[in-house]
């Protein structure tokens, strides 16, 4: 048979368990403990918010100078253009459409024949396109893809670059303001032509 265990009187219940004390003066030193561990931990997270403003001043000073300048100054490629140079001549041509009656919803190729008729050699960096409204330039129905091109071509020099584009397929059939502009930099300074800018249809 089995056989029942009573607790004794004297033994008080609970005593694999964390005894309770109601002695005032234990109360007080649990409460002073957990007190001073708050305290520890506040100091722990001010020490690391501290550490991350460090951090974040430190990463600020050694970014370059001109960073902060370049992000303030960034503009759409086809706002405010740098002038032409003199000394630059180009000329387009549509293979496919040479009657300038470009469909909608198909791509379009363009030629852009570049002559560096200078001494001094120019970097061609990309060529945008744009689809505007012919009674208001400033009105844009779509702008084209900033092709980089990254070429130098020398003084006498000459090359054909080639671009495409889309014209929505939802567009109405009207007529259309296109540019195609090309963009190039000398040593010292930047420019670029418009090499087609005329009413399409």
């Amino acid at each position: 048979m089995g056989q029942c265990i009573h607790h004794h009187p004297s033994v008080p219940r609970g005593l694999f368990a964390h005894a309770r004390s109601s002695d005032p003066s234990d109360r007080f030193t649990t409460l002073f403990v957990r007190l001073i561990m708050s305290l520890k931990l506040y100091s722990i997270i001010v020490w690391v918010g501290l550490l991350c403003c460090l951090n974040n001043i430190a990463f600020a000073q050694d970014a370059p100078a001109g960073a902060e300048q370049d992000v303030r100054t960034f503009k759409h490629p086809l706002t405010d253009m740098p002038r032409a140079a003199e000394d630059v001549v180009t000329s387009v041509y549509f293979p496919n459409h040479a009657d300038h009656k470009l469909p909608i919803g198909e791509v379009v190729t363009t030629l852009c024949h570049f002559t560096n008729t200078g001494s001094a050699p120019y970097n061609i960096s990309a060529i945008m396109g744009s689809l505007n409204a012919p009674y208001d330039f400033r009105h844009h129905f779509q702008n084209y893809s900033y092709k980089p091109i990254g070429m130098v071509i020398n003084g006498g020099e000459e090359i054909s670059l080639k671009y495409t584009f889309q014209l929505h397929p939802e567009l109405e059939p009207v007529d259309y303001q296109l540019a195609v502009t090309v963009f190039y930099d000398s040593e010292s300074e930047s420019f670029s032509t418009t090499f087609f800018n005329q009413v399409i249809n």
